[in-house]
């Protein structure tokens, strides 16, 4: 079966948002202080606990387009700073106004990295560095299902990654057809528009930005309360 899935893969493809690769950086961007540091927003993480010790970083609305940078975690410090902090947030949500690569950023992670001195210039606002970095969980990959998945609309969600997502593909058992998912912006994968799935379960290959894959064999796709534990991580 494992065999199957590989091949098919290199012969089926379809664009999708995938996530941003490991080290992306951007150097003197806008950080903002945010007022409110909710886990549950635009990437719907609502059954997916936050994780601790990260506090949560919403990113500029050019790079959430397509939701790849959801659940990714940034490395974050003062602008030109060579000796200032350096601490790790997870992104959750996008901020809407917020400038291009720039970063709203929860209380705890702002007061941690920027400079007490910096604040008063213009308060709530720095110019910060940041890049994608591996998340430091010490969990496996999760898979969540959407509440009416169906034959004809799949909706599936990957929680948990340690790594930025490359792509979902799934396969219907006893079927040879490899389907890459298309994620949207509310951060779940869905089936590409005019296709239906046959039989009650799925064979699920998430990809990481590493090339890493976790699979989930037997998915029953249609439980309303689809939440399956990998067997690892990127």
């Amino acid at each position: 079966m494992h065999y199957i899935f590989t091949f098919a893969c290199l012969a089926f493809s379809v664009s999708a948002a995938s996530g941003p690769k490991l080290n992306t950086s951007f150097a003197s961007v806008q950080g903002t202080f945010s007022h409110k540091s909710e886990w549950v927003q635009n990437c719907n993480f609502d059954r997916w606990p936050q994780p601790p010790g990260l506090p949560t970083i919403a990113v500029a609305n050019n790079l959430y387009e397509g939701a790849g940078y959801c659940g990714v975690c940034a490395e974050v410090k003062a602008a030109q700073s060579t000796t200032g902090p350096r601490k790790v947030g997870i992104i959750n949500t996008r901020c809407a106004d917020c400038p291009n690569n720039s970063l709203n950023i929860a209380p705890e992670l702002w007061n941690a990295i920027v400079p007490a001195n910096a604040q008063k210039v213009i308060p709530g606002r720095a110019l910060i560095d940041w890049k994608v970095v591996p998340c430091p969980l010490t969990t496996k990959m999760v898979l969540i299902g959407k509440k009416g998945s169906a034959p004809g609309w799949l909706a599936l969600q990957v929680a948990s990654a340690k790594l930025p997502i490359e792509s979902v593909k799934i396969q219907a058992k006893h079927s040879l057809r490899v389907i890459p998912l298309v994620r949207q912006n509310y951060n779940f994968f869905t089936l590409p528009q005019g296709t239906t799935l046959s039989g009650n379960l799925i064979d699920v290959l998430v990809t990481c930005t590493n090339t890493k894959s976790v699979m989930f064999v037997d998915v029953p796709y249609k439980d309303k309360d689809l939440f399956m534990t990998g067997l690892s991580n990127c």
